[in-house]
């Protein structure tokens, strides 16, 4: 008799089995929740940044207007020194508008941080090698943050 009184009851494992259930309900709810904001917050931030800014873009180099300067921003160099294809993307699409005659200067900024890493000088020997005078290239050699770089560039 005192071995069956030791046993919880029946309603009572119920009960337990219900509040794990329940836990674990909360707990798939809470990881569904997370899954779903992790993906929408991107999706939504990307749609409202095309709205606002959808009069601030180009889709081709005709509609840019004409300036003096174009800043080119670093976006890295490959193992062997030369512009990553990001970068090489960004002083093709700059040398195309001095070709063409809106800009008239290129300015490059990037980082110059260590002696065995220079993304200005990769990034002017590619521009000249493209067919632009490296009188009409100024160099940035502390282009580390884009708003330090545009900060110095409006000086």
């Amino acid at each position: 008799m005192q071995f069956l009184m030791m046993l919880p009851k029946k309603s009572h494992l119920r009960r337990r089995k219900k509040n794990v259930l329940k836990v674990f309900a909360r707990l798939r709810a809470m990881l569904l929740w997370s899954i779903i904001v992790t993906v929408a917050i991107p999706i939504i931030a990307t749609g409202y940044i095309n709205l606002v800014t959808i009069g601030d873009r180009y889709r081709s180099s005709a509609q840019i207007p004409h300036e003096d300067v174009a800043i080119v921003f670093g976006a890295g160099l490959s193992a062997d020194g030369t512009p990553s294809p990001m970068l090489a993307d960004r002083v093709e699409s700059a040398v195309e508008l001095y070709q063409s005659g809106h800009i008239h200067k290129l300015l490059m900024t990037g980082d110059n941080s260590m002696i065995s890493y220079n993304e200005v000088v990769a990034m002017k020997r590619f521009a000249h090698d493209l067919g632009v005078p490296t009188r009409n290239i100024t160099l940035d050699y502390a282009g580390f943050s884009t708003y330090e770089s545009c900060y110095r560039a409006h000086l």
